[in-house]
């Protein structure tokens, strides 16, 4: 755009306008400073034309100094211990339920739930008053038949020797005989009730069959009891057995193998060794399958019957797993130090293969999926150092160990001199 500035000449003035040299000058500033304006703006659209197209700096080639080193490792495949556990129930090694058959009052507790007593030990007594009484009855009828067999016996003795003697007749002989017979027997009646009573004296006392702990007293003193009714709970818990119910098919695979086993208990990490005893059918109401029996070789105070316990399969079983069920590509694992977290996702640095003759290489993002995300079951806890990862990476190749926060995607790293 051009502009021309004309002067102002008074001649060319219409008639009747009379300008002075004031008026000229102020039309002067004025279109001097429009002019400056316009020129300005001129100015700023050719520098940013300018600054539009040019071109970008040059990138500073890498050096040796700005090339982090890196420790990498190599993805391998997945391998998990087939590890078998089961739940199982602490039961002592032997449980007695002592009980009475007679009829009665629970007359006497000698012991109280806790307490350690020995074999042959009392520990409860039912009022037998009436079987005394019947036990001294038959002790008498013993009596009187020992004494009617001892006075037969002398009767054939002496009537032997007049036979032989020839001063009685034979018949008199077979007669004192017979009658000797015949109190033998009322003797030996008698003294089978005498071992009837006193037995069923010895079901009024009920005695310890070997050492233990009383466990429980179902039963208060005092109480009408009969035949059948448990009186005392008696444990033996020097050891004790493990009863795991488990399926037919592990029952089977169990029966070849008989392998050893260790039980952890919930409340506390200490493993404790179990040894193989049998499979038995389940027999309790509505049971199913069959019971697995271990037997502890050890026994301490943190355990107790009654106690639900986690029963491992000690020997372990290699097994390459599959990860994704729909590729069927191998699970493989990593160090946990190799993962990226960004909210709920993970990610590599994954190391692109260099050339033969290069000493550093490019680092490229990989995302992943490992099984924790994926919510499935975990072989270790989360402080586990080795993660499974199901999706994302193929055995043999390399991650960074530790990746630094400033490590970008494309970047050019030197492999640290001894690579895990």
């Amino acid at each position: 755009m051009r502009f021309t500035l004309h002067r102002w000449h008074p001649d060319t003035v219409p008639s009747g306008i009379k300008p002075t040299e004031n008026t000229c000058k102020k039309v002067c500033l004025v279109l001097c400073t429009f002019a400056l304006i316009l020129c300005s703006l001129g100015i700023c659209a050719c520098q940013k034309e300018e600054t539009a197209y040019s071109p970008p700096p040059a990138p500073s080639a890498p050096t040796q100094k700005n090339i982090p080193e890196v420790e990498t490792v190599e993805v391998k495949k997945w391998r998990s211990d087939i590890q078998q556990r089961f739940s199982g129930v602490v039961r002592p090694r032997k449980r007695a339920l002592l009980s009475t058959r007679m009829r009665g009052t629970l007359t006497h507790l000698h012991v109280a739930a806790g307490d350690e007593v020995e074999a042959g030990e009392l520990l409860a007594q039912v009022d037998a008053r009436d079987i005394v009484a019947a036990l001294g009855a038959a002790q008498a009828q013993q009596k009187a038949a020992q004494s009617a067999h001892t006075k037969a016996q002398l009767d054939v003795q002496r009537l032997e020797r007049l036979y032989a003697e020839d001063l009685i007749a034979r018949n008199r002989l077979e007669r004192a005989r017979v009658e000797r017979d015949s109190t033998k027997a009322t003797l030996e009646k008698a003294r089978t009730q005498v071992r009837l009573h006193r037995t069923n004296l010895e079901y009024a006392r009920i005695s310890a069959p070997f050492r233990g702990v009383v466990s429980e007293l179902p039963v208060d003193q005092g109480s009408f009891v009969g035949p059948g009714t448990t009186l005392v709970v008696l444990e033996d818990r020097s050891s004790f057995r493990i009863d795991a119910p488990i399926s037919a098919q592990a029952a089977s695979i169990l029966r070849e193998n008989t392998p050893r086993f260790v039980v952890k208990a919930h409340s506390r990490s200490q493993l404790r060794r179990a040894t193989y005893q049998d499979i038995i059918p389940s027999m309790e109401k509505g049971g199913v399958g069959q019971i697995l029996r271990l037997q502890l070789e050890t026994a301490d105070s943190a355990i107790h019957p009654g106690q639900v316990v986690e029963v491992i399969l000690e020997t372990p079983q290699f097994s390459e797993t599959s990860g994704d069920s729909a590729s069927l590509a191998p699970a493989t694992r990593i160090p946990r130090s190799a993962l990226i977290r960004q909210g709920q996702l993970t990610s590599v640095m994954l190391v692109e293969t260099p050339p033969a003759e290069a000493d550093t290489c490019k680092v490229r993002k990989r995302w992943i999926v490992t099984a924790t995300s994926e919510n499935r079951t975990q072989t270790g806890a989360t402080s586990d150092p080795v993660v499974k990862v199901i999706r994302g990476l193929n055995p043999g190749e390399v991650v960074v160990l530790d990746p630094p926060a400033t490590l970008g995607d494309g970047q050019r790293v030197r492999l640290a001199a001894e690579t895990n």
